[in-house]
């Protein structure tokens, strides 16, 4: 038989709901005043809930009236506002901006977050920890990223009209783009960054028996298509069976769309004896690899296939190439994301 309390909790809501609302709490204090009304809905005692919550008398009779006035939103905490966040004065926030991207504005040329944190607490005479500064350059879209290097000695006028004139090529419809580069691997590949217990020392063997295989790429950042050949090395003849590949993939799609490929100014990319079929070549300006999205990819099969790997022969680069090549003709989706235009 139902004593009075529990006609009254029951008449608030449910035993279900309680339950519910325990669940998508994201409290632990909301989570142990539910459950304490829960335990007296199921008709437990209230002497032994009360000795189960390990809180006073005082307390644990405010959560019973306070769900009975307000129900279950009464026992859940609300947030609550905090003082101000010392990094959003408006003085500090576009100081740490201004280091961020332009750090010669300060008193060093290369700032880690460990210097705008010691710069900035002197500047300001303020006191904030340094998880509270990597958190906020977080929030603002800031990623710590190695540079890409470019080659120095390109023209700036030059740059800056090709970028228009791609930019409104690719929001052609009409047109169809291709971006086409070189590169070379190695049997004996770079070592780079991996996880080492600290004490211990990190080795990798080399062959020092300079294997090397050059390929020749192109991809369609609308539609992540990638074609491919690999070479011993790089000339007219090679360059040629890869624009006799574009043509193939391409030719039905020739009928509507131009088919364009950005390439470098390599000399046999100039080759008059190129036999170009339906593709209109379109030359980068001199030292912009940096506006040829394929280097990306270059760059990203190098990370992911090539990392602490040796090959013993020519046939083990080789089929160690075709693999990576293979995991992005089969995922172009990846090509899409990794590669896009701007």
């Amino acid at each position: 038989m139902k004593n009075n309390l529990q006609k009254q909790l029951l008449e608030i809501c449910t035993e279900k709901e309680v339950l519910v609302a325990m669940d998508a709490t994201p409290l632990k204090k909301g989570f142990r005043r539910l459950n304490a009304i829960y335990l007296l809905m199921k008709g437990v005692p209230k002497q032994i809930v009360h000795s189960s919550t390990n809180k006073s008398r005082k307390t644990f009779y405010t959560w019973i009236r306070r769900f009975l006035e307000y129900g279950i939103d009464g026992l859940i905490n609300k947030p609550r506002p905090g003082r101000p966040r010392i990094l959003q004065l408006i003085d500090t926030k576009n100081r740490l901006i201004e280091l961020l991207d332009e750090p010669n504005r300060g008193k060093e040329s290369y700032y880690t977050a460990i210097k705008i944190h010691a710069y900035l607490k002197e500047e300001f005479q303020i006191e904030f920890s340094y998880r509270t500064l990597l958190r906020y350059i977080h929030e603002e879209d800031y990623n710590l990223r190695i540079p890409r290097r470019i080659p120095n000695g390109g023209d700036e006028k030059l740059r800056k009209a090709f970028k228009i004139r791609l930019e409104k090529i690719s929001k052609d419809d009409s047109n169809e783009i291709w971006f086409e580069d070189e590169s070379g691997f190695e049997g004996d590949p770079r070592p780079r960054k991996k996880w080492t217990k600290r004490g211990k020392k990190s080795k990798l063997t080399y062959e020092g028996l300079h294997i090397r295989q050059n390929i020749l790429g192109a991809i369609c950042p609308k539609t992540g298509e990638l074609t491919s050949i690999i070479f011993d090395y790089c000339d007219t003849d090679s360059f040629q069976a890869l624009i006799d590949a574009i043509a193939e993939k391409t030719k039905k799609r020739s009928k509507d769309k131009k088919i364009i490929l950005v390439l470098d100014n390599v000399s046999w990319h100039k080759t008059k004896s190129l036999n170009w079929h339906h593709i209109s070549p379109l030359y980068l300006p001199p030292y912009s690899p940096d506006f040829n999205p394929i280097e990306r990819l270059w760059l990203r099969i190098k990370a992911d296939f090539f990392s602490n790997f040796i090959s013993k022969n020519p046939e083990e680069l080789i089929n160690r190439i075709t693999q990576a090549i293979t995991y992005y003709c089969n995922n172009p989706e990846k090509i899409i994301s990794l590669c896009r235009i701007g």
